[in-house]
Order: structure tokens, then C-alpha cells, then sequence
């Protein structure tokens, strides 16, 4: 496994050079002489400082034409110390156009002058003179470190730093401060950097310099996001925009914007980062900054290569390789090469790609940049490898491995670990990949603790997929090979520990109330943008449901996704600061993913068995795990099986047996990719699992698999008639997103007393402004399944007709009585249940009932499942008032199902695909179930597919009456679908629903 290793680094802001407030200082007579010469330079000095200030490109070459007419006047007059001066500014004009030697030329003759007349000035120019020279120093240090010269850089901040203390410039001290930092920093000194920076930020905030306060935060940001901590990381760069954007200060916020982006794209947010990145190439372009713009161009270079994109990503490397060479940044120059090998790679065009990275590694080490040098190495050794040139691979992986710890780069780290680790497999040395590939998944637990909470988190940890699965993998080969060591059991252990970790968190801070006593002012800010949110979501549905073309429906979505992230992280931003100005947060313990042990004492009873699976794509693998004993089992690889299991599900949801002209063979239709599937992933423990209750912990595909309908036999010869018994007849079958989460429920709900009332109902919403309900003003009549009633498209959403089912634009959304028939059953059974029906099932109703009095919940209606805009997912309400007026907003969205606060020991949502969401590596399916079990809802009973109206409201009044005869929730879905089984056979009119979460009643807790 070598893998071509193209990633951007993190740039810190080049402060060091910064922009200074000074007007041009007059010394006294002794070191100019007065005239009309000089009247005339001066004009032109503050006409280049009037256009410096501008900082377009454009300004600044014209303000370097002013400032070399400038200085000719000066020293053709004789006046070397103005026209120094006015060389200060030059060189600080060229830096912020990139021209780093031009730059590096004007500050060494400004430097010379300045020190000179402190040998030879008194009184008031002396201290002008040392001003000035103390000034030069710093910025002079600061590019010598841009072109790699790091003893000179460092010789000229320590001179910088002593004579600034001696003379009292504290301005001067930070400032140097602050260049060491980086120093440091681009020398892997991290920590010595943090230290160096925090003394410069104290004086700078001591002596209310903005920019260079903003610049020395983001800094500080920068390296936090080298250490891996992106949480701090993105802290510091959202301190430094207002304040960069207060004062103007375009190069600061632009740099800013593109270390956002950096962590972003360190967490997998490719989308997310390219917007950021985006936003910085456009103020590069405008202010002229090519080194950044280069730097930039990098970055998108690198997302567009990850994307596949690769022809794109190579033009965008070329462009940001000539802008690197044209300003003379080497460090910039070899990480383009990089890069451009790295695609080259990619391409199978090796002899390329080797001549980039050899000229890459020669300017690495000649600018001193340790932790490029280490990418470098990591590639050569890639190629070597695939070459099936092992030994030398690893020699070069070897030496980046030794950089990337001494310049304490943990990503990078972890990477040349897996790379040995994989080297090192092919090898058969199973023992020495063993120990790298567990220091690497260490080193990935440390990262993904330090990474901001919540969807971030969880798209980081969806990243690091691989690493799991390759150690999966190894322990697994062990396993084979000496199978009474326990490898099999550790490789349980790395399958649960991958699995779910954000839900666990998430319903750890389920149990805290992180606004109680929190600051108003960030509550309000919440709030504010809770409300932006909304607004964008009912923007979005009305906009696309006026849209005329896909091509307008595609654009109306990238506006809305470029709107809500730029929300969404700002909220996320308050979130995390609510988060740490709460001491119950701060004294949270997440909960351990559990071992096997703790699995058949904590989890599993004598009558459950655990079937926990993983798909991999050369082989996947079974645990099954009963109170007393396990058993791993070999299953195919990922591909062949999520084959199957698609189509297993799509032959279900094709089917209509029931108006088939033949049942059976329309039945065998379906038992075909069934069977295939049993074959495929249950038959290894059929005899193990008779007659107990089924814990399915599924992987990929597998989660849009109703286990229940998977019929019990392997597949028979074509033509042989085949009795359609589903693994239903047999099992209680419960789902579960990891065997922890199981368990952390437990832990969190155990002590919490029931709700005092047992139901509330919500069903048969009012869709249309022509629902009779509306146009009538009276009690609502029956409506035919044939019937639709039109929706208007400036309402929102709607659906296909008969299915409680997937809402799409410009459709009709049509009314489900059956749900009205559904409510009426369910009261027949709970005759004091509290139930809401036509306008009142609203928004209002969510937001005026206490629905933690409420033990059991039923929602009937349609339910909404957005693949692309996961945040859109959600139950639809009344769309319409009494007077056929549209409500503010007729849905409940996943983020207020977050925010709702249930005591619930069940929910149901009694509509279509509300088991559905979008699948995340190392998550499963992320959706409505979620947000439910986080808001105190102990299980869930939801839908894989759009359900029938009829059969529904049958299956739901048949589970509530045995609910009633205090079966558990699990005992009695399995009942209610077993009639409809006996009744329909046809699975898509009963298998629909699964039971997610804890399966035992209240009593057997």
C-alpha cells in the first residue's frame, strides 16, 4: 500500500514584515540637509505610501516607481539616511508583491546606512538612528527565513531582540517576537514557537497594536493546526478575521482565510475548504500578494486531485510552480514539485514523478523545511515500493519518519507509519507492521480527540477509515496464522472502536445543559444563528421548487451549501465556546468503546446474540458474540456482498406481488438476491443463531438491509420452487449503530424516572391551501389513495403519490389518511392520549408541549430525506393554516430534533426512510435516529424505504395493542409484522421498519 502523499501545509501569516504605522521620521541637521530637493522627495515618499496603503497590485508598482524616484533624489543630494528610509519601504512594497530577494537587497543597504549613523550620530538622531535600525532588522530576518537562509535569520531576530529590549521598543520586541515564532515553528519547534508567540501577543494586546495582534493569533493558529489540535486551530483564526478586517488589513484576513481552509481540508471538509480557499485566492489576486496566491493555488490543487480531478489539479500546480520560482520562494517552489510528482504518481508516469521529488528534495534541505523534506521522502519511498523495491522503500520511509517526529508532525507521522506497516506486511514481518500500525492508530485517537467537536470530528474520524481497517486486517492475518493468541478479539475491539465514536459523544453531552448560566451574549448569538439557518432552509425549498432546469436546481443547491457552511461554522464556532465556558464539559469523560468482555457482560443476555459486521474490500468479517462465547468468521469481500444486498433491496422496493398475475414468482424474484445475500453473510452461523434475538451491528450497505426479510435458505437450482420463510419467522432482530452505544444509553437512562403520561400523536398534517380541511371549513372527510392533491410549489416540498415516502421538488404532496385511521387505532388502545391532527400537527406544537411528559411517541406523516443537504431531513408538519395561509415553517428539521428534550422510552416515525440518512464511514448512517436517541428517546422504530399508507396504519395499530400487553418494543414490532407477513408474504408491505437501540423493557434493565 504506498500511497502518493500530496498535502498542503498550514502558512502562517507573514506578519513579520508587517505593515508599521511610522511617518516618514526628519532627523535633525546633522544628518540631512535641507532643500528644495528634498521638498520634491518627500512628495513622492507619501504619494508611495498613499498607494502602499491601497494594497492592490497595481498600486503597489506604483508605489515602488514612487519610492525609487524617491530615493534618487535622496542620494543624488546626498541625503543616504531619508533615502534609506524610504528603502525600508521599498523592500516592504516587494515583499507584499512576493519579490522576496529584491526585497532582501533594499533591507541589507537600508541596514548598512542605519548602522552606520548610530557610530557616528548624537543627541535626537542617535535615537532616530538605532529606531530605524532596529526597525530594519527584524523584517530583514523575517526574509531571510521566506528564502531559507535560517542561521542568518536567526542571527539577525537575536540582534533584533536584545537591542529592542535594551532601548525599551516594545512595538520592536513583538514584532521580533513574533518572527522567531515562526522560526521556530517552520523548524518544528512548535512548542517553543507557542511560547515565543504568547509573549509577543501579550505586549501586542498590552499596546493595542490590531494587526499585529490578529497576525500573531493566527499564527498561534497555525501551529495548533500542525500539532493536530484543529479545534484551537480554527479558535485562533476566528479571533484574528474581525480584527484583520477592522483595520483593512486584506493580506492578514486572506492568509487567514487560507489556514482555515488548511484545517478543513486536514479534517476532510473538501468542499468547505475550497470555499475558504477560494475567498483567499480572490484577495491575493486583488492585493497582489503572488507568494500567497501561489500558496493558495497549492491548496486547490490539492483538494482537485483528491476529487479525481487530475488533469485540472496538475494546470493548477503548474500555475502556482511559476508564481513560486517568479517571487523566489523555494519552499513554496518544492512543494509544487511535490505536489505535480504526486500526481505524476497517481498517473503511473513514475520516471516523472521521480525527477520532480529529487529537485523537490534538494530545495527542501536547502531551505532547512524539515517537515516538506519528510513529504518528499515519504514519496520517493512510495515509488520504490511499487517498484517492489521493499528495502529501499523503507530506508527513505525511515528518514521521513525521523523528520516527522522531530518537527512533531502527527499527521505526517501517522501516514509514514502506515506506509512502513504496509511494507513491512508484504514483507511477512506481521509483528513489526503490527507495532507501527498500533502507534499510528495511537497517534489517530490523539488527533481525533483534538479535532472540534461534532460533524467535524466525526468527517476527520470518516478519513482515517483505512488505517482501522488495515489493522483489522493485520490481526485478522495473525489470527490465521496462530489462532489462540487473540488476535481475533483485539480485531473485535479496533471494529467497535471505529464505529459510531461522534454518537457516543454525542449522547455523553446529551446529559449536560450546556446553556445553564452561559454567557447571553453567545446564547443570543445561537440563536441568531439557528435563525439564519431556517431561513435558508425555506429560502432553498422555495427557490427550487420555482426552478425551471436541473441546472438551476444544481445552483439554487451550491448557493444554499456555500450560505449554511459559512452558518455552520460559525455556529459550531459558539457551540465549541459554550462548550468550554462549562465546567460540567470540561469535566466530561466520553465513554470507551467496549471490548469483547464488556460486551457479553454489559450488553448481551442469554437470549441475544451480537452479529457485528465489517466490510472490506479484500475480505470482510463476522463477530458473532453470545453471553458466553464468540466466533469470527471470513466473509467476501465488500464489493460482491453490498452487490447483493442492493439488490436485494431494490427487487423490494420494485415489487408488487400482490397485483402480480403470478405471487410466487414475483415472491422468487425477490428470494433470489435474498438468498444469495444469506449465503453471503448468515449461513456461516445459522446454527448458532436458532432461536435467539439478533443484535445487528451492520457496516456499508448493510444498513439499508431489512434483515427480517432476508429469507432462510441458501440458494436453490433454477426453476425450484422456494417457500419464502424470512429470518422474521425465527428472530427478533434489533439494530444498533456499535455495541457501546448500547451500552452508553444504558448508563445515561438507567436512573431517569418514566414520563408521567403514556402517548402523544401527531398525525395527518395539512399539506395544501386545496385540502378540503381548507376549502371546506369542516371536519375533514376520507380522501381516496387515488386522489392527489397539488401542492404549491412556493410551499416547499412534495412526493410521489400512495408512499408516505422521499420528498422532491415539484411533485405533489399528497394527504395520508391513513394516518388519521393510524391515530384512531392508537387511541382505542391509550384512550387518554394526547393527539394532534390536521392544522394543530405543527411547528407550534413541538415548541409549546412538554414532550418529556410523554413515555411513547408516535409521529405519522411524511417524512423528507435530503442525501445532499442532510440538515434539510426531517418530518413535514402542516405546511398551512386554517385559512390556507403558508405556516412560517412546516417541518422539523434534524437540527431542532436535536434540540428537542424527550423522555422518551420509544419513538416512532411512522413514515418513509426515516431510517435513512447519509452514510459516513466509521458513523453508518447518520440521520433522523440520531437525532432522536440525542434528544432522550432510548429506541427509535423507523422505516428503510416509502412505506404503503394502508399497510402502515395496519402494522402500527397491530405493534401499539401488543405494546399495550407490556411486550417489549422489539417483541412487539416482531408480532405486528409477522401478522402482516402471514397476511401480504410481500416484504414491502411490512419489513419497512426496524427497532434502532435498546431491546429489553423497563423492568429487564
Amino acid at each position: 500500500m504506498a500511497q502518493a502523499a500530496i498535502r498542503p501545509i498550514a502558512a502562517p501569516v507573514e506578519w513579520g514584515v508587517g505593515l508599521a504605522d511610522e511617518a516618514l521620521e526628519l532627523p535633525g541637521e546633522w544628518l540631512v540637509a535641507q532643500g528644495a530637493e528634498t521638498e520634491e522627495a518627500l512628495r513622492l515618499y507619501q504619494e508611495g505610501r498613499e498607494l502602499l496603503e491601497q494594497g492592490t497590485e497595481e498600486s503597489l508598482r506604483g508605489a515602488i516607481e514612487k519610492f525609487e524616484a524617491a530615493i534618487k533624489f535622496y542620494e543624488d543630494n546626498s541625503i543616504v539616511f531619508l533615502g534609506a528610509i524610504v528603502r525600508y519601504w521599498l523592500g516592504f512594497t516587494y515583499v507584499n508583491l512576493g519579490y522576496n530577494r529584491e526585497a532582501l537587497s533594499q533591507y541589507q543597504v537600508a541596514f548598512l546606512i542605519f548602522e552606520a549613523a548610530t557610530q557616528q550620530a548624537t543627541g535626537e538622531d542617535l535615537e532616530t538612528a538605532r529606531s530605524w535600525r532596529d526597525k530594519t532588522l527584524p523584517n530583514l530576518g523575517a526574509v531571510y527565513n521566506y528564502l531559507g537562509e535560517k542561521q542568518k535569520a536567526i542571527e539577525a531576530y537575536n540582534r533584533a531582540l536584545s537591542l529592542s529590549r535594551e532601548s525599551g521598543n516594545q512595538s520592536n520586541e513583538a514584532l521580533t517576537l513574533n518572527n522567531i515564532g515562526m522560526l521556530y515553528s517552520s523548524l518544528g519547534e512548535k512548542q517553543r514557537a507557542l511560547e515565543v508567540y504568547n509573549q509577543a501577543l501579550y505586549l501586542l494586546q498590552k499596546l493595542e497594536v490590531r494587526d499585529g495582534e490578529a497576525a500573531t493569533l493566527s499564527n498561534i493558529g497555525a501551529v495548533y493546526s500542525a500539532l493536530g489540535e484543529k479545534d484551537q486551530a480554527l479558535n485562533y483564526f476566528n479571533q484574528a478575521i474581525p480584527l484583520l478586517r477592522a483595520i483593512d488589513n486584506r493580506h492578514g484576513e486572506a492568509s487567514a482565510l487560507h489556514n482555515i481552509g488548511t484545517v478543513y481540508l486536514d479534517l476532510g471538509e473538501k468542499k468547505q475548504a475550497l470555499e475558504y480557499f477560494e475567498q483567499a485566492l480572490n484577495l491575493r489576486k486583488v492585493v497582489g500578494d503572488r507568494g500567497g496566491e501561489a500558496n493558495t493555488l497549492n491548496a486547490i490543487g490539492v483538494i482537485y486531485w483528491d476529487l479525481g480531478e487530475s488533469t485540472q489539479a496538475l494546470e493548477i500546480q503548474n500555475q502556482a510552480l511559476l508564481l513560486h520560482q517568479s517571487v523566489g520562494d523555494r519552499t513554496g517552489e518544492a512543494r509544487s514539485l511535490n505536489n505535480i510528482a504526486s500526481i505524476h504518481m497517481a498517473g503511473d508516469n513514475k520516471k516523472q514523478a521521480l525527477v520532480y521529488l529529487e529537485e523537490a528534495l534538494l530545495l527542501k534541505r536547502a531551505v532547512g523545511d524539515l517537515a516538506g523534506e519528510a513529504v518528499v521522502l515519504l514519496n520517493i519511498g512510495a515509488i520504490h515500493s511499487d517498484a517492489e523495491e521493499k528495502d529501499r522503500a523503507l530506508e527513505y520511509y525511515n528518514q521521513a519518519l525521523l523528520l516527522d517526529r522531530a518537527v512533531g508532525n502527527i499527521s505526517g507521522e501517522v501516514y509514514t507509519l502506515w506506509n512502513i506497516a504496509a511494507v513491512q506486511r508484504s514483507q511477512n514481518n506481521l509483528t513489526a507492521a503490527l507495532t507501527n500500525i498500533e502507534t499510528a492508530i495511537a497517534l489517530i485517537e490523539q488527533l481525533r480527540a483534538a479535532a472540534p467537536a461534532g460533524e467535524l470530528r466525526q468527517t476527520y474520524f470518516a478519513e482515517q477509515q483505512g488505517y482501522y481497517q488495515f489493522y483489522t486486517d493485520l490481526l485478522m492475518q495473525l489470527h490465521q496464522q496462530n489462532p489462540d493468541q487473540g488476535h481475533d478479539i483485539e480485531a473485535f475491539h479496533i471494529s467497535e472502536r471505529s464505529r459510531a465514536r461522534t454518537l457516543l459523544e454525542l449522547l455523553a453531552e446529551s446529559q449536560l445543559n450546556l446553556r445553564d448560566d452561559a454567557n447571553s451574549e453567545l446564547l443570543e448569538r445561537e440563536r441568531d444563528l439557528l435563525a439564519q439557518l431556517t431561513a435558508q432552509q425555506q429560502l432553498l425549498t422555495q427557490r427550487l421548487g420555482n426552478a425551471q432546469t436541473p441546472e438551476e436546481q444544481a445552483q439554487i443547491r451550491q448557493d444554499y451549501t456555500t450560505a449554511t457552511n459559512r452558518i455552520s461554522s460559525e455556529l459550531d464556532a459558539v457551540i465549541n465556546q459554550l462548550k468550554r465556558q462549562n465546567p460540567a464539559y470540561t469535566d466530561l469523560k466520553y465513554p470507551e468503546p467496549l471490548d469483547l468482555a464488556q460486551v457479553q457482560q454489559q450488553i448481551l443476555d442469554e437470549d441475544t446474540v451480537l452479529l457485528q459486521y465489517s466490510l472490506h474490500p479484500d475480505q470482510s468479517y463476522l463477530w458473532l458474540v453470545s453471553k458466553d462465547g464468540y466466533e469470527t468468521h471470513i466473509l467476501p469481500p465488500q464489493k460482491e456482498i453490498e452487490e447483493t444486498a442492493r439488490s436485494f433491496y431494490r427487487q423490494i422496493q420494485i415489487s408488487n406481488c400482490q397485483n402480480a398475475p403470478n405471487t410466487n414468482a414475483c415472491l422468487d424474484r425477490l428470494i433470489t438476491p435474498g438468498a444469495a445475500l444469506y449465503d453471503q453473510i448468515l449461513a456461516p452461523v445459522a446454527q448458532q443463531i436458532q432461536g435467539k434475538r439478533l443484535l445487528i451491528v451492520p457496516d456499508g450497505a448493510l444498513h439499508y438491509v431489512p434483515f427480517a426479510a432476508i429469507p432462510q435458505t441458501s440458494p436453490l437450482p433454477k426453476g425450484t420452487e422456494q417457500d419464502y420463510q424470512p429470518l422474521l419467522t425465527q428472530h427478533e432482530i434489533v439494530h444498533a449503530p456499535s455495541a457501546t452505544a448500547i451500552a452508553t444509553q444504558r448508563q445515561n437512562l438507567r436512573d431517569r424516572p418514566p414520563a408521567p403520561q403514556e402517548l402523544a400523536i401527531l398525525a395527518d398534517p395539512v399539506f395544501s391551501a386545496t385540502d378540503p380541511r381548507v376549502t371546506s371549513k369542516t371536519p375533514a372527510s376520507p380522501v381516496t389513495l387515488s386522489s392527489t392533491i397539488p401542492l404549491n410549489t412556493d410551499l416547499l416540498l412534495g412526493r410521489a403519490a400512495l408512499d408516505r415516502g422521499l420528498c422532491t421538488a415539484n411533485t405533489t404532496l399528497q394527504r395520508l389518511p391513513g394516518t388519521r385511521r393510524e391515530a384512531k387505532a392508537l387511541q382505542s388502545h391509550s384512550p387518554d392520549a394526547s393527539t394532534v391532527l390536521d392544522f394543530e400537527a405543527n411547528q407550534d406544537w413541538f415548541e409549546t408541549t412538554a414532550l418529556d411528559q410523554y413515555q411513547t411517541l408516535f409521529f405519522s406523516t411524511h417524512g423528507c430525506i435530503d442525501s445532499q443537504n442532510p440538515g434539510l431531513s426531517g418530518l413535514v408538519l402542516s405546511l398551512v393554516d386554517e385559512n390556507g395561509q403558508a405556516e412560517p415553517d412546516g417541518f422539523l428539521r434534524l437540527n431542532e430534533i436535536f434540540n428537542l428534550r424527550l423522555n422518551a422510552d420509544l419513538v416512532v416515525l411512522s413514515a418513509c426512510q426515516t431510517g435513512l440518512g447519509e452514510t459516513i464511514k466509521g458513523e453508518g448512517m447518520v440521520g433522523m435516529t440520531r437525532g432522536f436517541m440525542y434528544a432522550g428517546a432510548e429506541r427509535v422504530v423507523v422505516s428503510l424505504w416509502n412505506v404503503n399508507d394502508n399497510a402502515t396504519a395496519e402494522l402500527m395499530s397491530q405493534f401499539y395493542g401488543t405494546l399495550q400487553q407490556d411486550k417489549p418494543a422489539s417483541a412487539a414490532l416482531r408480532e405486528a409484522q409477522l401478522a402482516l407477513w402471514e397476511k401480504y408474504q410481500e416484504p414491502r408491505l411490512w419489513a419497512a421498519f426496524t427497532l434502532q437501540g435498546e431491546w429489553l423493557g423497563r423492568e429487564e434493565e
